[in-house]
């Protein structure tokens, strides 16, 4: 079962003509929703008027005006609604939404492995992917409600095969809604300046997408059809040993079955008759006839069900609702078999399989699995893959960097400031990375970060502000990069040259982000690991093509 999992976990696919098989139309088509029924639903909400709001405080009230309006509906659906038949309608939608989602995702991993970053096509597929995103996650919430405001008729369950378009269309605008307000929010609690980062909210009720939070964009040179940390940082392979990672260890401290198993589950469930709604006896029954050693199925019934008092934990201050997504261990991105106070289970195929995808992400490729909590083990362990993976990053930069420079005279990481300038009063910290090259008199003084992949929009606003907040990661490297522009032949000394030298002021990421190239003076460029080897070899073009960038300064 290992590899047929492994198999199915990292398909991609190899032809192309697959890229032709498939359509480039709107998302909605393809879930069978005209987009003008979706349109007229959206200006019942927010009016035919397109608006550009450009103050922070504004967008949040619209916001929350219409994720309150939203809110009101949907509890009214639930009063009017049986439990089961309303979590069946929700799961009907995820079904045909992820299943689009995951065939495009293959597609849009195909175009960016064949360098194609603009055309309609590309254009479609970014907007398929916004609107799949924020439906899936709007879907995700309501489930969520939907089992924290149980209510169940004394009637026998009836299985629901029938889409509510209605339902889905206010599910997906619930889902920008609460996107764009967190971001907005987010950007407000973290008090950025009044037009810094996220601070207006652009309404297009006759687009697609009709609600966008406002940002001034940087020009980027990263192909923003596939983002995230994706594979670079590890290796397909690690899967089999899960176990014995301290992920593993953890895990199966925490839930009672080891990693490789809950992920044996998740997949081997669609193979031997899984169904949408189903008892303790048959739950536990299936678990059992997988046949997988050493799983309790009465552990994974008891630990890795989504129970009412676990969403619960999800509301905020004087919250009714949830409205924010892959914020708490407690979700149904991570335990799929929702629980009902009947003791029944509810799911489906692409709930187990978004699960899946989502812990081997984790696995693999790291993050925050959920809000900080010291005690916990199993988030410890992620933390301690996060600066696995941080290693890693600085050992592919450097790679990358021999492979492209020979005659290199310098070559270390984690360099102490105070091995070259003595100990100051002020800590300078490490240079990650020195490399010189003797045959370009080039030297890149490096600044590396591994940033986990932004799974909601507080992520995203986190990743901001601990780069460029006062004393945040961007302050620390600048300081020490001033120290070497203010005293450069302690440094010069270091490396064992002498004369003029050229100097690269890096600071790189694990993944891309949508940030300016350059700080505010053009001292610090920011380039992603993806994009590293482009641009030592002088494939940063200007805007207007006519040059390119590889900055660097004198000393």
């Amino acid at each position: 079962m290992l590899n047929n999992m492994m198999k199915h976990l990292f398909k991609f696919f190899n032809d192309d003509e697959t890229l032709v098989g498939f359509g480039t139309r709107s998302l909605w088509y393809n879930i069978g929703i005209n987009p003008d029924v979706a349109k007229e639903r959206f200006i019942n909400y927010l009016g035919e008027e397109q608006r550009k709001i450009r103050t922070r405080d504004e967008a949040i009230e619209i916001l929350d005006v219409l994720i309150k309006e939203i809110q009101s509906k949907m509890r009214d659906r639930m009063k009017k609604t049986d439990s089961r038949v309303f979590i069946a309608q929700l799961q009907n939608i995820f079904a045909k939404v992820y299943k689009v989602y995951i065939e495009q995702k293959e597609i849009r991993s195909k175009l960016k492995d064949m360098n194609i970053r603009d055309g309609a096509a590309i254009e479609i597929y970014d907007v398929n992917r916004q609107i799949s995103k924020c439906l899936l996650d709007g879907i995700s919430i309501w489930i969520e409600n939907a089992l924290l405001y149980e209510n169940i008729s004394d009637n026998e369950y009836e299985k629901v095969d029938k889409i509510d378009n209605e339902l889905l269309i206010d599910t997906y605008i619930y889902g920008v809604a609460s996107m764009n307000f967190s971001l907005l929010h987010m950007s407000k609690l973290k008090r950025f300046d009044e037009k810094e980062f996220f601070y207006g909210l652009d309404i297009t009720p006759n687009e697609d997408i009709p609600l966008e939070a406002y940002r001034d964009h940087p020009v980027i040179y990263h192909n923003s059809i596939i983002t995230g940390n994706q594979e670079h940082l590890y290796q397909d392979q690690e899967f089999k040993y899960a176990d014995s990672m301290e992920i593993g260890i953890s895990f199966k401290e925490k839930y009672g079955i080891s990693f490789l198993s809950y992920m044996a589950i998740l997949y081997g469930l669609p193979h031997y008759g899984v169904k949408e709604y189903m008892s303790k006896i048959e739950f536990t029954s299936l678990i059992d006839n997988l046949g997988i050693d050493g799983v309790n199925s009465e552990l994974v019934y008891t630990n890795l069900t989504l129970k009412r008092s676990e969403v619960a934990t999800h509301l905020k201050n004087d919250d009714e609702y949830i409205w924010t997504v892959e914020t708490n261990e407690h979700r149904i991105s991570l335990k799929p078999f929702i629980q009902l106070k009947s003791g029944y289970i509810m799911t489906n195929i692409q709930l187990l399989e978004r699960a899946m995808n989502t812990w081997v992400s984790y696995l693999l490729n790291g993050g925050s699995v959920y809000v900080k909590n010291p005690a916990d083990t199993l988030l410890k362990a992620f933390q301690s893959r996060n600066e696995q993976l941080g290693n890693r990053l600085v050992e592919l930069l450097r790679d990358t960097l021999r492979a492209n420079y020979k005659g290199t005279t310098f070559d270390e990481i984690e360099v102490p400031y105070s091995t070259i300038w003595g100990k100051r009063e002020i800590n300078y910290g490490d240079f990650d990375l020195m490399f010189y090259s003797k045959e370009t008199n080039e030297l890149f003084l490096i600044e590396s970060k591994y940033i986990c992949d932004s799974l909601n929009s507080s992520s995203i606003v986190s990743d901001y502000d601990k780069i460029f907040r006062d004393k945040g990661y961007h302050f620390k490297c600048r300081r020490r990069y001033d120290l070497v522009l203010n005293e450069p032949d302690p440094i010069k000394k270091h490396i064992g040259v002498q004369g003029e030298i050229n100097v690269h002021f890096l600071f790189i990421t694990s993944k891309p982000l949508e940030i300016e190239l350059q700080d505010k003076d053009d001292i610090v460029t920011f380039v992603s690991l993806e994009m590293f080897d482009s641009y030592i070899n002088g494939r940063y073009e200007s805007e207007d093509g006519e040059k390119t960038i590889r900055p660097t300064y004198k000393i």
